[in-house]
């Protein structure tokens, strides 16, 4: 199966940098980034399912998994449902965004299973690691040679800056000797996407690593390796200074459009008139919702929001769903902290990500596979850290005994 992880990881990259140079073009010229994104999807299937039962799974140590399964099968559901228009005439088939539902758990329960079974680790981490900072780099590029048009003023706004943020807790971790030069990076790049959510959630994660310094950055270490991490932050630093501060400025400058009457790009009219909407509607499409992707027929784009996006499409079924499956989430990771605080932490962010991106933009998107990443690899790691804790606990407990018995005896005397 080691064959078959490389082969699937290689698709996988392909497959999120294609999306990339591709995104924002007509459908007819996506077939082969469809056809690697499905060949990937179908391999991770397989790969899941061999390993499931022989290891330690993650629904066994992780509940939130079960609920976000059963979360992921809804949605299946409803999908097949919008076939025949149901619950409601506003039920969407959009192909595309129940294969990126699935495939984001996939990668989640795949990653884990490779961390757990060694087989990401060494070359294929730093190769994972390697691409997928070349892809968000890319996507800030692309954004800086092309800026978009705000009110006759040039900005960059990419969703790149999601990416550096969900990769965050990796980094953290393969680099946890450099943690606080890499905590930089991070920004910087996040930074340069002028992506406001995007900011806002690394500043309150900002504040959370300050506030619990010495747990976040307790194996900070300065030495020669550390002037290389320096040295690309400070170039980072320059480079987001000179092209793209002025554009972030302007952002959150004029983060309330005055003419049109609105906040976040429209977000709150957005908001508002879906929840107006879902108000208005029948008892039937208040528990049960619209239908799959509905919101794109009822005010014109997505919501923008993952909560008011499943009340819509899933009603209170989904919500209180999707709710409980994030409730469990935190309560899943808080226990970790009696074991190690770092990895904790680095769940944390983890969640904390998973959570403000659904509340400014929503997690239904092709790079939120980047976060299923993190949070499978970390999730794994944790794992083996619980089997080795429950060994030495077992050996230790073996000793004591032994101990005993010889006490007993009289051999010990």
């Amino acid at each position: 199966m080691k064959q078959l992880f490389y082969i699937i990881l290689i698709l996988m990259l392909l497959y999120l940098g294609a999306d990339i140079l591709v995104r924002g073009e007509s459908e007819g010229s996506r077939p082969i980034v469809q056809m690697i994104a499905g060949a990937s999807l179908v391999g991770m299937l397989v790969y899941n399912n061999y390993y499931f039962g022989r290891r330690l799974t993650l629904i066994k140590v992780f509940s939130f998994s079960r609920l976000w399964l059963v979360f992921v099968v809804l949605g299946v559901l409803y999908f097949l449902l919008s076939l025949i228009e149901f619950p409601s005439e506003y039920a969407n088939v959009n192909l595309r965004s129940v294969i990126i539902l699935v495939y984001i758990i996939a990668s989640m329960f795949f990653f884990y299973n490779a961390t757990i079974n060694f087989h990401l680790k060494g070359k294929a981490l730093n190769l994972l690691l390697f691409a997928l900072i070349l892809n968000g780099c890319l996507e800030v590029v692309l954004a800086i040679i092309n800026p978009l048009d705000s009110r006759g003023v040039e900005v960059i706004n990419t969703s790149a800056g999601y990416i550096f943020l969900m990769l965050l807790p990796l980094l953290m971790h393969r680099f946890q000797k450099y943690n606080f030069w890499v905590f930089g990076i991070a920004l910087i790049l996040t930074l340069m996407s002028g992506k406001r959510g995007a900011v806002i959630i690394y500043l309150l994660i900002i504040i959370y690593s300050f506030l619990n310094y010495k747990s976040v950055f307790k194996n900070f270490k300065f030495d020669w390796r550390a002037w290389l991490f320096i040295a690309i932050l400070l170039v980072a630093g320059f480079y987001f200074s000179e092209n793209a501060y002025d554009s972030l400025s302007h952002r959150f400058l004029n983060i309330e459009d005055e003419k049109r009457g609105t906040i976040g790009s429209g977000r709150d009219l957005i908001w508002s008139t879906l929840i107006y909407f879902w108000i208005d509607g029948s008892l039937l499409n208040q528990i049960f919702g619209f239908g799959f992707y509905a919101s794109p027929k009822i005010e014109g784009h997505i919501a923008h929001n993952d909560f008011i996006e499943y009340l819509i499409d899933f009603g209170l079924l989904g919500f209180f769903l999707w709710s409980m499956m994030l409730f469990k989430f935190y309560k899943n990771i808080k226990r970790i902290k009696q074991y190690d605080k770092y990895l904790y932490t680095l769940l944390f962010f983890c969640f904390f990500v998973f959570v403000g991106r659904g509340f400014f933009s929503g997690t239904n998107r092709t790079d939120n596979i980047v976060l299923s990443i993190s949070i499978g690899y970390i999730l794994g790691i944790t794992c083996l850290k619980l089997i080795n804790f429950k060994q030495n606990q077992h050996i230790q407990h073996q000793k004591y005994l032994e101990k005993q018995m010889g006490d007993l005896d009289g051999t010990n005397d």
